[in-house]
């Protein structure tokens, strides 16, 4: 990971307060690796079952509730520094109510 992906990262609420020493080795524990998205694409679907949390690091990305007669509904515009699927994760099913999609040119650390 570079160092610009690090920085992005130190900014997100996951990681604000830790100094750099602990940030290094929290990074070897997780194990983070780099997805990238294009325009549109899919990053997490709604009931998909989530395993790990995404921070999103470049562009942006929206979640939003899918309902039955095919609208939407906004739920969040995520940008750099924003968490997901963090709560979902601790959550005895895991599975997503919402579709987060890429919105722009986007890379996500999960």
């Amino acid at each position: 990971m570079d160092k610009g992906h690090c920085d992005v990262l130190k900014k997100s609420a996951l990681f604000q307060n830790i100094d750099d020493e602990d940030f290094i080795i929290l990074l070897k524990c997780l194990s983070p690796y780099i997805k990238h998205y294009t325009k549109n694409e899919i990053i997490l679907l709604s009931g998909d079952s989530v395993k790990h949390i995404g921070i999103i690091v470049v562009g942006g990305a929206s979640a939003y509730l899918e309902h039955i007669d095919g609208s939407q509904t906004l739920i969040s515009n995520l940008t750099p520094t924003n968490v997901f699927g963090e709560i979902l994760v601790s959550t005895r099913t895991h599975k997503s109510p919402v579709t987060v999609c890429c919105i722009g040119c986007n890379s996500c650390i999960h």
